[in-house]
């Protein structure tokens, strides 16, 4: 039915109100006295937007901070005196330049307020911004939309590492004028792509994204190609990560940088301020698998690979696999090679175990499946099974039943993860599980001071194996009950973590607590705008720290570090947590990340420009935090033959050079005019750069 309803009163004029339901929106603008109404709305629950922003562009701008509410329509009622009253915003102005003073325009700048304010330039490079929510929040500088050139990103003063950004203070119904910026330049990476036989692709997807897609703006891009070429400009400098044909859709391959199969494999390519770096790529004829799942209780099911060669879930482009009501999945985008297929339920009451291909409770039990250029390996069919179920009660010391705790169920071999939180008689219940052994760990949400684990917690982190883990064995579909969880008395840690060179506190940054023992829990704490962290709820033993690790969620600018200042965990020093205490002092300075630097020329000794330089790791170090080990990095040589590897992690390299990037017609050859990795010189780098790491060229 469709009613009149009347909502009013209390807003200032010219405040644009919306109203959203699941089928669309409807808007209306306040009067002179505040007053608005909105009719013709259908019954149901709506979420109802005060703010000049929600009816693109309706009203003109007035100075006030938005506020959503929620309402519900009920036939032949109309809602009277739904009222909100707005705080006055702050105003933000100011300036964006380049070195020389002159004003850049169409720059974005952006508040890290909740309602993420946003801006661009002028052609004199001003601009500002009403209605932002009083508080203290960074302004973020970047390219994108629509600058010419290449553009660095930048935080509020003059800071590239957003972790290390100055927050400023906004005050209602104030100006905060002034905050302006000079720009840097920023990285740029282009290329050509074409097929097997030289002919240019139009409309191919091409992204870069660093380790960490969260670090901070500017750090994601993407871009279709023109006529075969594409450009990624206004790139933060350092290391990324680049897919090609990212969005998939067509018959063509999904490589990685440098020629690299899928994002398993992927290395990646330095990028460098003022520099255009050159990423070509020939895309082959990508195969596919089809098949068809059973199930009969008509949920969708998710159907994803893995690489055969290091069971490694590969990152699918856009159109990855999934099997929909009717049972028929199609993966395309596909390198030729042999692949891993997982099935698992997607949604709908859980019910199905998941399961590889054939009927296989774990990856390495699976039956790899060849996929070939150009074709559709099919028939790779399954029926879904069910699942079983583990359930029990988690309580503290006392016996009293701890609620919203977050149980975890994790059986490693098989690649499975299963969550539930327990209610208010503190009892939990996993449904669904293939046959399998199973750690229990819990996310504290309530356990008020006692440690997270069940023999062993471990919330985050790849390969829980311990001498003191008791394991859950299920054989599906049958149902273990009664695996009930009693806390114990935990200990704290705490500490500050600084930029060495500046003793500025670092925020937002990740610190991993592993214990040496590997028999209890790992846990992550994130420091606070002091650079300060807590982390507790431990099980005592003896722990080591591990400072701004490149896979946490959120990271960026300095290099990772284990305490005290140690560049590896061979090397960090372990320290002590006692129930019921606090370790305090657990800090960390921390420094640039490392780098290589040299030149690359012929005989003739001119400068080599299009040359590949790798820094391939030694004994790669895996990442304590995803279990993934250190990528290779690549540079491309300049017109002068110059390079740089940037943003290295402490460790010890072989630096090989190779044609690929621009350049041919040269043979490969490693540091000291070494013709193979095994005869190569290994050069150790820490926390600075490493110069002169130079090549002649032979033909």
């Amino acid at each position: 039915m469709v009613v009149r309803t009347a909502l009013a009163v209390g807003l200032p004029p010219n405040v644009a109100v919306c109203v959203y339901d699941s089928e669309g929106f409807a808007n209306s603008v306040t009067g002179s006295r505040g007053r608005y109404e909105l009719a013709g709305l259908a019954r149901g629950r709506y979420r109802v937007v005060f703010d000049p922003a929600c009816g693109s562009g309706s009203a003109p701008p007035v100075n006030y901070v938005g506020r959503t509410e929620s309402v519900t329509v009920r036939a032949g009622k109309t809602v009277r005196g739904f009222n909100a009253y707005l705080e006055r915003g702050a105003i933000l102005s100011g300036t964006v330049t380049d070195s020389g003073g002159r004003g850049l325009h169409n720059v974005c700048v952006q508040v890290g307020d909740p309602e993420e304010d946003f801006a661009v330039t002028n052609k004199h490079g001003d601009y500002s911004m009403i209605g932002i929510r009083p508080g203290s929040y960074t302004v973020a500088f970047f390219g994108g939309c629509g600058n010419s050139g290449s553009l660095a990103p930048q935080s509020y003063r003059h800071q590239p590492d957003p972790f290390e950004a100055r927050p400023v203070r906004f005050r209602s119904g104030k100006t905060t004028a002034n905050i302006s910026a000079v720009m840097r330049p920023g990285g740029t990476i282009a290329g050509v792509v074409t097929n097997s036989s030289g002919q240019r692709l139009r409309h191919i997807c091409v992204e870069a994204e660093t380790e960490s897609e969260f670090a901070s703006l500017g750090d994601t891009e993407a871009v279709l190609t023109s006529r075969g070429q594409y450009a990624l400009p206004n790139l933060a400098p350092g290391p990324y990560l680049v897919s090609f044909n990212c969005q998939g859709g067509n018959r063509y391959t999904s490589p990685w940088f440098s020629g690299q199969a899928d994002s398993t494999t992927a290395d990646l390519l330095s990028v460098h301020p003022g520099v255009v770096t050159t990423a070509s790529v020939r895309l082959g004829l990508a195969g596919g698998i089809s098949g068809t799942v059973t199930e009969k209780a008509g949920f969708g099911i998710c159907v994803d690979v893995d690489n055969a060669s290091n069971q490694t879930p590969v990152k699918l482009p856009d159109d990855g696999g999934f099997a929909a009501h009717g049972g028929h999945y199609f993966i395309g985008g596909l390198t030729p090679g042999r692949y891993l297929v997982q099935f698992s339920q997607c949604n709908g009451r859980p019910l199905y175990a998941s399961q590889w291909y054939r009927d296989k409770t774990t990856p390495a039990a699976a039956t790899p499946v060849t996929v070939r250029a150009g074709r559709s390996t099919s028939r790779i069919n399954t029926a879904m099974a069910l699942g079983g179920s583990i359930s029990g009660r988690v309580t503290d010391p006392t016996g009293k039943p701890l609620r919203g705790m977050c149980v975890e169920a994790l059986d490693p071999p098989a690649q499975i993860a299963g969550f539930a939180e327990t209610n208010r008689a503190g009892r939990y219940a996993f449904t669904a599980l293939a046959s399998g052994r199973y750690a229990l760990f819990l996310s504290d949400h309530a356990a008020g001071g006692y440690p997270v684990f069940f023999g062993r917690c471990q919330p985050v982190g790849p390969n829980p194996v311990g001498a003191r883990q008791r394991l859950v064995t299920v054989a599906a579909p049958k149902a273990v009950t009664g695996i009930n969880l009693k806390l114990k008395p935990g200990g704290s840690v705490s500490g500050r973590v600084t930029a060495a060179a500046s003793g500025s506190p670092l925020s937002g940054l990740c610190v991993l607590l592993q214990p040496v023992s590997r028999n209890d829990g790992r846990a992550v704490a994130f420091t606070g705008t002091d650079g300060r962290f807590v982390a507790s709820d431990l099980p005592p033993g003896k722990y080591e720290a591990y400072f701004n690790d490149p896979s946490c969620l959120i990271t960026a600018g300095p290099a990772p570090q284990w305490y005290n200042g140690q560049p590896t965990e061979a090397t960090a020093t372990g320290f002590t947590v006692t129930a019921g205490h606090t370790t305090t002092g657990i800090d960390a300075a921390l420094e640039p990340f490392g780098g290589i630097t040299g030149t690359v020329t012929n005989r003739a000794h001119a400068g080599v420009r299009g040359e590949c330089v790798t820094a391939v790791p030694v004994a790669p170090a895996i990442d304590p935090f995803d279990g993934i080990a250190t990528a290779a990095e690549v540079a491309v040589t300049a017109r002068g033959g110059q390079y740089a590897l940037t943003d290295l992690p402490p460790g010890r390299y072989k630096v090989k050079f190779t044609v690929g990037c621009g350049d041919k017609g040269y043979a490969t050859q490693w540091w000291k005019d070494a013709g193979s990795p095994r005869s190569a010189k290994t050069i150790t780098v820490r926390f600075a750069t490493i110069a002169a790491i130079s090549a002649v060229l032979r033909r």
